[in-house]
C-alpha cells in the first residue's frame, strides 16, 4: 500500500493504527472456538461407533 502525497503525521497514524490492530487480531474469537469444537464433535460422534464395533469384531475373531 503507498502512501503518496500524504504527510508524516498522517504515516504515523496509520502505522500505529495497524500495529494496534495487529495486536488486537490474534486471539479466536468465543463463535469460532464454539463452532470448532462443534465440528470436531460431530466428526467423534460418527467415527467413535465405527471404532469400537471394528475392536469388536477383531476381538471376538481372535476368541
Amino acid at each position: 500500500m503507498g502512501l503518496r502525497g500524504v504527510d508524516c503525521k498522517d504515516k504515523i497514524n496509520y502505522n500505529s493504527s495497524m500495529k494496534n490492530y495487529n495486536k488486537r487480531k490474534r486471539a479466536f474469537t468465543l463463535a469460532e472456538v464454539l463452532i470448532t469444537l462443534g465440528i470436531i464433535g460431530v466428526v467423534a460422534a460418527l467415527t467413535i461407533p465405527t471404532i469400537a464395533r471394528n475392536i469388536q469384531h477383531v476381538v471376538l475373531k481372535s476368541i
